[in-house]
């Protein structure tokens, strides 16, 4: 189950670091170490933050700024010697001993640059993201130019110029991807088959069903959903489990709407103008998808490249040990009367239980007028027909949606739509038999100005049987 021990708010800022504490701090683990200094060294680096072999003394001041509650401990996982999942005087000391009597470790791989090294099982390269050179191969940062994407933290997909711009993550240009039986942390892939729990109208999309639901200010269309997808799931590394959807592994029949009406709901291998899903200000980065309708002509300062990698339509993790923001909740003010919308504000926040996951999946919802045929949902189908690409966060936490002033009406509010998703362990989709049993994802995403329909919260429910 999710904890919510203080439902505090993730922010864009880390709090002021009070020097006095940290030094305070300080001595009192350099007291007890006078006691510890007889431990010897011989293994892996403790609190080793940036993996090059030393405990250096930035190093020791982070763990001390996260022991104190100033940072997340996702920017010092080498630091929790004991593997509770926090940093304390223990984990403090443990990492001081290794600064003075130093340590044996093989200095950390780097997944992405084309040669298999230290733990990694593969290593297929990287890919330029953010800027003009997005799209290209690379092997380190220096080989991409311009703007980047944040990776991790509270704004993950965001485009980016520096990691001060990505709060509990950072600013990558060189990204690796998964999908092509090599991990987005170089780790081999295996495939894992999820077969959705049926979808039920009644009349609203009823919990613990699959499908989607399009909530405007005085009614919702459900849109039920059916089939089967593929997750493809690298391995454990560092706490987290990275998985891909590759989209020709989304199968969703047809749906009969009415009056009169079908819908068709398709994986987008999503392309963007420098490969993020989010602008700087939050609203969502165009799609440049050639076979879905929309799509636009990138700029040069920001090429047309894969949002997920390369044929897939949705990336994300599964959160082994915890500790990630799972509650996703997004607002947008429709402008009311004025009619200039403001950009969507996100928010990631609570705290989520191991097997916490958050991902990101692009579909499009082509509709058609009369009865659904075997050739509208099929790839014979023309862009045009096929929906504008739009992508959600994807969490097994609680997803919500509200606009405020939609439908150019000052003060009506849509929702807010909320939905819960289900949790699952690492170990299930590692295991001998890989299973995904029992897990619900849920995402939201408002859409405004949609013809005859007004302003619209979407929100997703995809349950494994």
């Amino acid at each position: 189950m999710r904890q919510h021990p203080t439902r505090s708010r993730l922010t864009n800022t880390v709090p002021p670091v009070n020097t006095r504490r940290v030094t305070t701090f300080l001595s009192t683990v350099l007291g007890v170490l006078l006691v510890w200094s007889s431990i010897a060294s011989g293994q892996a680096c403790r609190g080793d933050c940036n993996q090059d072999c030393e405990v250096a003394v930035d190093d020791l001041v982070r763990l001390v700024v996260i022991a104190l509650g100033n940072d997340v401990i996702d920017t010092c996982r080498a630091g929790d010697a004991d593997g509770n999942g926090e940093i304390a005087i223990d984990d403090i000391v443990a990492a001081v001993t290794d600064a003075l009597n130093g340590c044996e470790c093989v200095p950390d791989s780097v997944c992405g640059d084309g040669q298999r090294e230290g733990n990694e099982e593969c290593d297929n390269g990287a890919l330029c993201v953010g800027g003009p050179s997005a799209g290209t191969p690379c092997t380190e940062e220096g080989d991409c130019e311009g703007s980047g994407v944040c990776e991790g933290g509270t704004r993950p997909g965001t485009l980016c110029q520096i990691s001060a711009e990505c709060p509990e993550g950072r600013c990558v240009r060189c990204k690796a991807f998964g999908g092509d039986g090599c991990a987005a942390n170089c780790t081999t892939e295996s495939d894992v088959p999820v077969t959705l729990v049926a979808g039920v109208a009644d009349p609203a999309l009823l919990p613990g069903t699959s499908g989607l639901s399009f909530a405007g200010a005085t009614s919702a269309q459900p849109v039920p959903l059916s089939g089967s997808l593929m997750l493809t799931v690298g391995k454990e590394r560092d706490g987290r489990l990275p998985f891909v959807v590759q989209a020709s592994s989304v199968q969703f029949p047809s749906v009969g709407l009415s009056p009169g009406a079908c819908a068709c709901v398709r994986g987008v291998p999503l392309q963007t103008c420098g490969g993020s899903v989010f602008e700087s200000d939050g609203r969502q980065s165009p799609s440049c998808t050639p076979t879905f309708s929309g799509s636009v002509t990138c700029p040069a300062s920001r090429a047309c490249t894969f949002v997920h990698g390369p044929g897939n339509s949705g990336s994300g993790f599964v959160a082994c040990q915890g500790s990630i923001s799972v509650d996703v909740t997004i607002t947008q003010d429709a402008g009311g009367s004025s009619g200039t919308p403001a950009a969507p504000i996100l928010v990631l926040d609570g705290v989520g239980a191991a097997g916490s996951i958050l991902a990101a999946n692009s579909l499009a919802v082509g509709t058609s007028v009369g009865a659904c045929t075997p050739a509208f949902c099929s790839d014979a189908t023309p862009p045009e027909r096929r929906g504008t690409p739009f992508t959600q966060l994807l969490t097994n936490g609680q997803a919500c949606c509200a606009i405020v002033n939609a439908n150019r009406t000052d003060d009506l509010v849509v929702g807010p739509e909320c939905s819960e998703g289900t949790p699952l362990s690492c170990g299930s989709l590692t295991g001998a038999t890989p299973s995904t049993s029992g897990l619900g994802l849920v995402g939201v995403t408002p859409v405004l100005n949609q013809p005859t329909i007004g302003d619209l919260c979407i929100t997703t429910q995809l349950i494994a049987e």
